[in-house]
């Protein structure tokens, strides 16, 4: 255990409280990882937690509901009273929070079991919904009716995803259909909260999780109408077979047209620089492979586009691994062969142009690429002396037309 956490708890008992770390440390701490924080929940005040930790700076933006956060050896500690909550007319907050002097209580309001356990190095676990055996049976397990917690905070229906897909755990059968009933409140949720979860989940899955609750996916990324069609399911086993965050996305999404691609991302609130990579690798997967142009392709996409896309290809279009064998090694070859893929390479520049009469400047882009794309295919070295040649005889064909 935290030895700074443990002290915060000797400090509160010391006092005359209660107080347990409790939550995702005890979780992690049973499962042999190292928490990313130590929560602690006690049955003194907020008021009175404040004074016990007064020679310490002390946040208090959490204090409606209860919570002190605790600046101790520089680390944050939050350190939350007892409560119970009720009324969740958003489908997200509690309308009303109130104190208790139960421990057990304040654990019954918890989201999944193995999150509802509270532990201390004298006393030992506090676990009343048996946190403990889904820990050791792999199972997320909401503490009550499923439904009655999916209801209180739809955000949970997607923190259950992804705790199974980080752990590797599955859903509890009621806990399975209560995700699958009410995805229909998603969408009361923010966009940034939505794509957060989905993130850790499209990172975290091995598939599983995106084959079994696709329609859930589909809510999650505002594809109305989709999450029973042919394509989305086609469109679902293709992600499911792509490890990377980024591809999954452009294959979930790829019934959203192209040309709408990114203002969809960016209702979905994802951040830009996720949305230039699916932008760009939609565009690059639907490339014509079997009449593959590498020299052209690499100078437009480079090669990790070039790379993901092909494994998007395939698994869109169930390629067999010899077929997609080849087209990586025409593309490793492609590098390798490419005397220059982008203009910093090009061993002549704007100047060298200009200095030669080549003008005007408007004109000296698309020369400049002509030249790069033309050394990239192998037609003209990559030299100065034969590069300005070539720049000489296209400028003047161009001014001759």
């Amino acid at each position: 255990m935290d030895a700074h956490a443990e002290r915060l708890l000797e400090t509160l008992n010391e006092n005359g409280y209660e107080a347990f770390v409790v939550g995702g440390c005890v979780r992690d701490a049973l499962l042999g990882l190292a928490p990313k924080d130590w929560d602690i929940t006690t049955n003194a005040t907020p008021d009175a937690v404040s004074a016990c930790f007064s020679s310490y700076p002390q946040l208090t933006q959490g204090l409606r509901h209860g919570t002190v956060t605790v600046l101790y050896r520089h680390m944050p500690y939050e350190i939350t009273t007892y409560r119970t909550e009720s009324g969740y007319t958003d489908h997200r907050h509690p309308d009303e929070v109130s104190f208790t002097k139960s421990l057990r209580e304040d654990l019954s309001r918890r989201d999944f079991t193995i999150n509802a356990m509270a532990y201390h190095p004298k006393l030992g676990l506090r676990d009343y919904f048996g946190g403990l055996e889904d820990l050791s049976r792999g199972i997320i397990r909401c503490v009550g009716q499923a439904q009655a917690r999916f209801e209180e905070d739809a955000l949970r229906i997607l923190r259950a995803l992804r705790f199974a897909c980080r752990y590797r755990f599955t859903l509890a059968p009621d806990c399975a259909q209560g995700v699958l009933a009410l995805r229909v409140l998603l969408p009361q949720l923010s966009p940034e909260r939505i794509f957060s979860e989905l993130t850790e989940i499209l990172t975290a899955d091995d598939g599983k999780i995106l084959l079994q609750f696709a329609p859930v996916f589909a809510k999650a990324l505002r594809l109305e109408n989709t999450q029973g069609s042919p394509d989305f399911a086609k469109y679902v086993r293709a992600a499911a077979q792509v490890p990377e965050m980024a591809d999954r996305l452009v294959l979930l999404l790829w019934s959203v047209p192209r040309e709408d691609l990114a203002r969809h991302l960016q209702a979905l609130r994802c951040p830009r620089r996720i949305l230039q990579l699916v932008v760009n690798r939609r565009e690059a997967a639907q490339l014509p492979f079997s009449n593959a142009d590498w020299p052209l392709w690499l100078i437009q996409w480079g090669e990790e586009c070039l790379a993901h896309a092909l494994r998007i290809a395939g698994a869109l279009q169930s390629w067999d691994p010899g077929c997609r064998r080849t087209y990586e090694t025409q593309l490793r070859q492609a590098v390798r062969s490419c005397p220059c893929t982008n203009l910093s390479q090009l061993r002549v520049n704007g100047r060298d142009l200009r200095e030669l009469g080549i003008g005007p400047s408007a004109g000296l882009g698309n020369l400049l690429q002509e030249l790069l794309l033309t050394a990239a295919r192998g037609r003209v070295k990559n030299e100065r002396e034969p590069l300005l040649e070539l720049a000489r005889k296209l400028w003047q064909e161009k001014a001759a037309e």
